[in-house]
C-alpha cells in the first residue's frame, strides 16, 4: 500500500498552529505554578533550619556533659563544631546565610542544701526575614525591648513570627552530675571505713600493741601531719601503690586520688566531681584527709590531733579547700 505526499507529512510532527499552542499551554502552566516551586523550595529551608537547631541543641547537651558548662557567646560556634558533624560556619550561620543568635545565661540554684550553677542557652534565627530589634545585628536584642539576661527571659521567650527558636537547659545535666558527684563520696566513705576495719582487724589479730593509737585510713600527709600517726601495717599496705600527699595543684592532687581508688576498690573516675573540670581541663579532684583538724564554730579550725593523748577524727572527703576545710 503506499502512503500519500500528505498522509506522511502529518506523521513526522506538530503543525506550526499545534506548535505554538503546545508552547502557549506550557508557558501558561509554568507561569502558573512558579509561585508554588518558590514556597516549596522555601518550606525546604524552614524545615531545613529547625532540623539544625534541633541538631545544635543535642550538640549544646554533648558539650555541657563534656565540659560541664555550656560554651561562651565569643567562642561558642567554634567550640560546638568539635563536638558537632557540622562545621564552625554551618552553626554560626543559619540557612539563609544569616548568623544566628546565640545567648547565654548562668543561674545559681540549691538543690539538696548545695548551690548548684546552671546554664540556660538559645539559638536564634531570624530566618528569611530582614534582622530586626534594637542591636540585633550584633547579638545583644533578639526582639524589640525584649533581652536575653537572666534565667527568667529563657522561660518565657519565643520566636516571633517567621523566625526559629530552640531553648537549652543544663538543668538536669547539672543535678544528675551533683547525684553522682555525692554517690561517689558516699562510695568513698564507705570504702574508707571498710579498709580501716579491716587493717585494725589483722593487727588485733596479731597482737600489735596500743591499736587504738594510730590511725587506720590510708594517709594524706599534710602540713602538721606525721606517718608516725598511722599504723605500720597500713604504711606497708601503701607502700606499692605510691604516695597520697595532699597538693594544690588539680592534675598532681589527681593523682593522688586516683591511687587511693586502686587502694580501696572503687574505680579511677572517682577521684573526682563530676561537676566540674581542673584548672588543666581534666575532671576536678577531690580533697582528701584522713587526719583533719576539728572545726571551732563556723569560721576556725582547732589542732590536727596527733600522737596518743588526742582522738583522731574520721577522714574527710571535701570538694574544695576554699575558706574553713580543716583538712
Amino acid at each position: 500500500m503506499k502512503m500519500t505526499r500528505t498522509h506522511m507529512a502529518r506523521t513526522e510532527g506538530f503543525t506550526i498552529i499545534e506548535a505554538l499552542i503546545v508552547v502557549a499551554v506550557f508557558a501558561t502552566v509554568i507561569a502558573m505554578a512558579f509561585p508554588n516551586f518558590t514556597t516549596f523550595f522555601e518550606i525546604q529551608k524552614e524545615k531545613s533550619e529547625e532540623v539544625m537547631l534541633s541538631d545544635i541543641r543535642k550538640t549544646l547537651d554533648i558539650y555541657i556533659k563534656a565540659q560541664k558548662q555550656l560554651p561562651e557567646e565569643a567562642t561558642w560556634a567554634e567550640d560546638l563544631s568539635e563536638y558537632s558533624d557540622y562545621n564552625e560556619s554551618q552553626i554560626e550561620n543559619d540557612v539563609w546565610g544569616k548568623p544566628r543568635v546565640y545567648k547565654k545565661v548562668s543561674n545559681d540554684i540549691t538543690f539538696r542544701d548545695a548551690d548548684v550553677t546552671v546554664d540556660y542557652a538559645i539559638v536564634y534565627s531570624y530566618g528569611r526575614n530582614e534582622c530586626y530589634g534594637v542591636g540585633c545585628d550584633a547579638g545583644v536584642d533578639l526582639l524589640p525591648s525584649s533581652a536575653f539576661d537572666d534565667a527568667s527571659d529563657y522561660q518565657v521567650i519565643e520566636a516571633e513570627t517567621g523566625d526559629f527558636l530552640t531553648k537549652y537547659s543544663g538543668y538536669q545535666v547539672m543535678v544528675d552530675s551533683y547525684n553522682t558527684t555525692v554517690e561517689r563520696m558516699t562510695k568513698i566513705s564507705s570504702a574508707l571505713s571498710t579498709y580501716a576495719f579491716s587493717m585494725l582487724d589483722k593487727d588485733i589479730e596479731n597482737s600489735v600493741a596500743n591499736v587504738e593509737n594510730f590511725i587506720y585510713y590510708p594517709p594524706s600527709i599534710v602540713s602538721g601531719d606525721s606517718t608516725n600517726n598511722y599504723a605500720a601495717s597500713v604504711k606497708t599496705d601503701l607502700s606499692s601503690f605510691g604516695t597520697i600527699g595532699y597538693a594544690t595543684s588539680d592534675s598532681t592532687r589527681r593523682n593522688s586520688m586516683r591511687i587511693l581508688m586502686r587502694i580501696l576498690g572503687l574505680p579511677e573516675d572517682y577521684c573526682c566531681s563530676a561537676m566540674e573540670l581542673g584548672s588543666d581541663g581534666e575532671p576536678y579532684p577531690f580533697f582528701y584527709y584522713s587526719n583533719p583538724r576539728p572545726r571551732v564554730g563556723t569560721t576556725s579550725c582547732g589542732t590536727r590531733p596527733t600522737g596518743t593523748s588526742r582522738r583522731k577524727l574520721p577522714p574527710r572527703i571535701t570538694l574544695d579547700n576554699v575558706g574553713n576545710s580543716c583538712g
